[in-house]
């Protein structure tokens, strides 16, 4: 099990794409830099235009550029301040479109049993990969009914990358597989840009989802038990 701090999970990230990618630290940054994955993840998501649910996942299955816009992304201290509420947490925990196992890895190294969640991908390779590097016994799944018993399931950015049409079945699926007095805790950025054109403005569609299964709470924490 490692044990750092999450100024060190900064700087980790970079680390583990140096070793990966078969290069130093140095041009790990300069590769991402070069990169500008966040255009080109853009500049796919507009030409394919994805419409129907299964199209979104194609497109989320295949891009390799999300490799380095999430490395890039996971190694801003703004990244680590934004979950702080993510990480008070306990239990058995899965992180529900987990990326590169960024969060996975900081929810193993404090004592959480962590289950990563997310579709067969270039970034679920490369978190995978992460998890053996560093020893971590955190379980890899494609969706969330192949758990159970969960005590928490915490998502960072990822809700508004569902298909507005698949909500309600993943926040039941979260329903199901949590314990009676479980929890979620989600970080969402809803909303279409010229940066993010694949969010969704889903947020009232999310919290009535919510609301409507028998989640208390809201925004960032949702409760099973509303006695919390």
């Amino acid at each position: 099990m490692i044990r750092l701090s999450l100024a060190e999970f900064c700087n980790l990230v970079i680390e583990d794409l140096a070793a990966y990618t078969g290069v130093s630290v140095n041009e790990a940054v300069h590769r991402i830099v070069k990169s500008q994955a966040q255009k080109v993840l853009a500049d796919a998501w507009r030409k394919s235009n994805p419409q129907l649910p299964e199209e979104v996942d194609r497109y989320y299955r295949s891009q390799v550029a999300y490799i380095d816009d999430l490395a890039w992304f996971n190694a801003q201290p703004n990244y680590w301040l934004q979950n702080t509420k993510l990480l008070e947490v306990e239990g058995y925990v899965a992180d529900f479109g987990g990326g590169i196992g960024s969060l996975a890895m900081a929810l193993s190294s404090i004592g959480c049993r962590t289950a990563y969640i997310d579709l067969p991908s270039p970034q679920r390779s490369f978190a995978e990969w992460r998890f053996k590097q560093h020893g971590l016994p955190i379980g890899v799944h494609e969706s969330l009914s192949e758990l159970k018993d969960l005590d928490a399931i915490v998502s960072t950015d990822t809700v508004e990358h569902l298909h507005p049409d698949t909500l309600p079945a993943v926040i039941r699926q979260m329903w199901d597989v949590l314990k009676p007095d479980g929890q979620v805790r989600t970080i969402n950025k809803f909303g279409k840009n010229d940066i993010w054109p694949m969010h969704y403005d889903s947020k009232e569609l999310f919290e009535k989802a919510m609301k409507d299964t028998g989640f208390s709470g809201g925004p960032v924490i949702w409760w099973k038990n509303g006695e919390h």
